[in-house]
This record gives structure tokens, sequence and C-alpha cells, in this order.
């Protein structure tokens, strides 16, 4: 049947790296031991508008399948379209890539990612090879690029006229309350695990944006201030269809779980009958006694706050808007109601990894990660250090810092999980968790 799209079939992609690696807005870097490889989320949103729309898609995510079957889907599927995603730490990579595909199809390429909007002069510059830069939110540009409109019409698209690079470099926002679920069944789900536990889970956003502008974050420049969120009862359907395949373990993959109280709390109360567990990313600040209660209710496995530092000077550093004595209080309140908490903090911004590797321990945390802070471009921070012209080609965004920060960081790591305190809150963790997962079948 002939239709009015300029592209018919579209190919999603997360491309290969020399190891598996999370390219999800916010969150660049090698899963490592203990983090797990997330899905590609945006690329399932994406392509849930396209198939509402009679496009065919098929989803690649080199994370979970293996590299020889590629060849296969190219030459099966004749993609007309490539969308693939990218990273700062991976883009070199991911280009070297991209350019031989395009040598074996006549497929055209998009790129989507905070990298690829923020550099998309340069890289439609350098590459020709890149035909589109999805900007911002990839979803609605897809979708209006796929059905033919005129390029000066979509919003958040970048491309070439005559040779002369173009741009509508504004946002087209995606109004998550159309999105009733991703597209679940052009992906392998069951083959994304938690790590140790080895258990399938599913990633499930329920909301876009954030209110606060914390120096090292990309959030506002890529998803803006206003947080959206989707309906209450479109995410629980969404979970009780993945409980359908088997999976009972989620992660709520919001930018802040709790910064909308009557949504979140509407939410927890659906979710207390089914029976699942879950972790979440959540401001300290923001935790009420309400919240606390329903995350122990609701099978809360553990809330990652970004704690950053106990220290007050580096939080303003940071721009934070919060107080060490504020981040202290709700810890002692995550605890009261046993949850379990994953700290997460920055080195970089003066502050002690050694002193909060301690007090983290002392107030009971069960997890801590400790990163030493990387200028992601699209960051406040980026704009301050880009001023003195670094190369930052030969910038490790992963492993950024001085010599004594990475030393610190390894202190602060092990001087954290040494604790017997720590160890035996993982094994309870665990021990309670195993428990769990023995009832339920």
């Amino acid at each position: 049947m002939k239709t009015n799209n300029r592209f018919n079939k579209v190919l999603l992609i997360n491309p290969p790296f020399s190891s598996r690696f999370i390219r999800e807005t916010r969150c660049q870097h090698k899963a490592s031991k203990i983090h797990t490889v997330f899905h590609p989320l945006t690329l399932l949103y994406t392509a849930t508008l396209l198939e509402k729309n009679g496009i065919r898609v098929k989803i690649f995510d080199f994370n979970v399948e293996k590299r020889k079957d590629f060849s296969k889907v190219l030459k099966q599927f004749k993609p007309e379209l490539i969308i693939s995603t990218t990273s700062t730490p991976t883009i070199e990579s991911d280009l070297e890539f991209l350019k031989e595909i395009k040598s074996k199809t006549n497929a055209k390429i998009a790129l989507t990612s905070v990298h690829s909007t923020y550099f998309y002069k340069e890289i439609l510059n350098k590459q020709p090879f890149i035909d589109y830069i999805l900007l911002y939110e990839p979803e609605m540009p897809a979708l209006e690029l796929c059905s033919g409109i005129k390029f000066t019409k979509i919003k958040g698209l970048a491309y070439r006229e005559k040779g002369e690079i173009k741009a509508n470099n504004e946002p087209n926002r995606l109004d998550l309350k159309k999105i009733k679920m991703p597209s679940w069944h052009l992906v392998k789900v069951k083959r994304y695990k938690i790590p140790i536990i080895n258990e399938p889970y599913a990633l499930i956003q329920t909301g876009r944006g954030c209110p606060f502008n914390c120096d090292f974050c990309v959030v506002p420049f890529y998803f803006g201030h206003k947080v959206r969120k989707r309906n209450v009862a479109d995410v629980v359907d969404e979970i009780k269809f993945l409980k359908k395949k088997g999976i009972n373990f989620f992660y709520f993959f919001d930018e802040t779980f709790n910064d909308d109280n009557d949504f979140l709390v509407s939410l927890l109360q659906a979710i207390k009958p089914l029976n699942i567990t879950f972790v979440c990313n959540s401001r300290s600040d923001l935790l009420t006694e309400e919240q606390a209660k329903l995350f122990s209710e609701a099978g809360v496995f553990f809330i990652g706050f970004g704690i950053e530092s106990f220290s007050d000077s580096a939080l303003k550093k940071m721009n934070k808007k919060e107080k060490s004595k504020v981040i202290i209080q709700k810890i002692e309140l995550a605890n009261k109601h046993r949850i379990p908490i994953f700290g997460h903090f920055l080195i970089g911004y003066g502050s002690d990894p050694i002193k909060d590797a301690l007090t983290a321990s002392k107030l009971g945390l069960t997890f801590a990660n400790f990163y030493t802070v990387s200028p992601f471009p699209g960051s406040a921070l980026y704009e301050k250090v880009k001023k003195k012209n670094i190369d930052f080609k030969k910038v490790n965004f992963e492993d950024f810092g001085s010599k004594k920060d990475k030393f610190r960081k390894k202190l602060a790591t092990l001087i954290f999980y040494s604790n017997p305190f720590v160890l035996f809150r993982i094994f309870k963790l665990f021990s309670r968790y195993l428990l769990l997962k023995k009832s339920r079948k």
C-alpha cells in the first residue's frame, strides 16, 4: 500500500562499542559489573510513534544482540532511514560505525542524543554521511521527518539544504500522556538483567524534565525544566503488561521520581497491590513521611539519592539547592521506614570523598558510588570548562579529573564497602529479596 511518508521502513540502533555502553539521555557510561544494561528507552518511544502512524520499525541494540545478526537485519529489512543514538564518550566510535554502515546501504542516517544536539553544526559540517540530527527529544522530529512534512516546518530537526546546514533549533517536546506504552515487542526484554540477582527487569519512564539546574547535569538542556508526567493508569497498565511477560523488577527512570508529590502518591498507591520490586532516583529534600511510608509498602528495593556531598560549600558550588542538614534528616526518615539508600557522590567541587564515605556508612547507606565529575556538553559546567580550550577529543569523560581525584575515588569506595555494617546491610537486602522472589513462584 502506498503512503505519503518520506520513509516507510526505519531501523533504530544502539551502536556497538568496545564494551556494553549506556547511551540513554543523561546516562553516558560503560555498563560495569554493578551496572545493569539499560533498554534503549528513547528509541522505544520513537518506535511507538512511528508504528502508530503505519511506519515499519525495527530496533537493534548491540548491548544485547550479536553483531553478526545486524548484517542480516540490514539485508532483509532494507531500512530507508537509520536512527542511531550516540553519546559524548562514544561519539567517535559511533560515527566510524555509521560511516561503515552508510557504505553498505542506501539508507539515510539520523543521530539522536544530548551530544549530537549540542554539536549538530560541527557533526553535519564534518560528517557528510550523517543526513539529519534529531535535536533534543527525538520522537516528534522523527515522526514528522518520516511523515514527509517540510523540513522548515519540523521543530527539532537539523539538516542540509544545497550544502548549507539548517536547523529549527527548538525542542519538539513529546506529550507523554499520549504514549500509552512503548513498543516493548521490538526488544528482547528478558535479555536486560539486574546484576548479582541475574533477574530480568524493565526500565519505565513516568516523566521528563527537571525544575532544578544542577551545574553538572544535562537534563535542563535536553528535556527542559518543565516536568511532564504520564497518566498513572498508563504506567500501571504497562507494569501489568510486563508482569505477564515475567518481569517483576522495575527501574523508574525519571530525573527525579518524587518531584510531583500528587503523581507519586497516586502511583505508589496504585502499584502496592501488584507485588513488584522497584528502584528509582529521587531528591532527598523532597522526601516526605507519606512518600517514605508508601515507598516501603509498594516494594522499593532501594532509592537512589543524588547526595553528591555532605559539604554545604560543595553543594553550593554545584547549584544543588540542598543543605547537608536536610539531606541527613531525610536519610534518617528513609531509615525509619527501612528503605535502603544508594547514595551518589561527586568529586570535583571541593568535597572530601573520604569524609563523605565515612559519613555515608555511619548514616546507614546500603550502597554508594563515587564519581569524578565530568563536564558533559549541555551542562552548565561544560560552558565554564570549554573556555579553557581543552581538546575534548582527548578527554576521557568516564574518568575525568586529576590523578588525586581518581585516587580519592578509589579510596572512598574501598572505605565504604570495607565497612562490615555496610556489607551486612547488602547481605540482608539481597537475602530478603531472594526470599521474596522465592515466594512469588
